[in-house]
């Protein structure tokens, strides 16, 4: 009887692989996502997370639909205050993970079919990888930007499927996830859709430079008034013309210039202690 059985479990999991569809990849995931006031786009993406085995989703005190959304898709709901702590709210996620393999996803991204079909057969059940990389291309202006500022993440990936117990979250914001093991890259693509308008960029890199500055103030990583002037014009330089955001038409540039200036509000807001 035990070897029928483990002769039906190899048949099921062969037909799933001829049929490009892994039940034991997707029953090992857990799918994160953190919100704060995100109910425009959280039930696209929920839709869009259906195969995971557990959708976890990690509020940040949202105060319109996001949590009520997130409960009729299925998915499973903590509030955790942010508090200026992305890395913090993502190593939080993975200790809730009921799944050993977890998958961040952001409330503005989506992944589309290609890597969904990657990530199913990934094989994570016997992988000794401690991540994935998935390569990111920016919906910006109403068109692709795969360079400038965005070239690594378009080209390279960004660690985003990772295993529970293979690495951690560090960075206040624009964190990172550090592995202790190998990681590769899988095929396919998250979309991302930052930045509608240039209202809403101007409003995030505020916050988010004010995160970033008291990170550098904690850390005794004072910035100097040459590094005020002289790093955001050097930064747009190298993203606008050596990693070619140039081809990327006018939206490249107000990408470029964009994110420059965030540097430049880091470096100000720590040398005015306006944090």
């Amino acid at each position: 009887m035990p070897g029928r059985l483990a002769q039906l479990v190899e048949r099921c999991i062969h037909i799933a692989n001829v049929t490009g569809s892994s039940p034991v990849a997707t029953t090992m995931l857990t799918a994160v996502i953190l919100t704060h006031n995100s109910a425009g786009s959280i039930g696209a993406l929920l839709e869009n997370l259906q195969w995971a085995a557990e959708i976890l989703v990690m509020d940040d005190d949202s105060t319109d639909a996001t949590v009520e959304i997130a409960k009729a898709h299925g998915a499973r709901v903590v509030i955790h205050s942010l508090k200026g702590d992305f890395a913090r709210a993502r190593n939080t996620a993975m200790g809730l993970a009921k799944r050993d393999w977890v998958l961040f996803v952001d409330s503005d991204e989506l992944l589309d079919q290609a890597l969904i079909h990657s990530v199913k057969q990934a094989n994570l059940h016997t992988s000794q990888y401690a991540g994935y990389r998935l390569p990111r291309v920016d919906q910006f202006w109403n068109q692709h930007v795969t360079r400038g500022e965005v070239w690594t993440a378009a080209h390279r990936g960004i660690i985003r499927l990772v295993h529970r117990t293979r690495g951690e979250w560090r960075g206040k914001v624009h964190e990172e996830f550090v592995p202790t093991g190998m990681v590769t890259t899988l095929a396919g693509s998250l979309i991302h859709h930052p930045h509608q308008s240039i209202n809403d960029f101007l409003a995030d890199i505020n916050v988010y430079s004010t995160i970033r500055a008291s990170e550098l103030t904690d850390q005794s990583r004072l910035k100097t008034t040459l590094q005020m002037i002289f790093f955001p014009p050097a930064k747009f330089f190298f993203t606008y013309v050596i990693c070619g955001g140039w081809l990327d038409g006018a939206a490249g540039f107000a990408y470029s210039f964009m994110m420059s200036f965030h540097s430049f509000l880091v470096r100000a807001k720590v040398l005015s202690r306006d944090i």
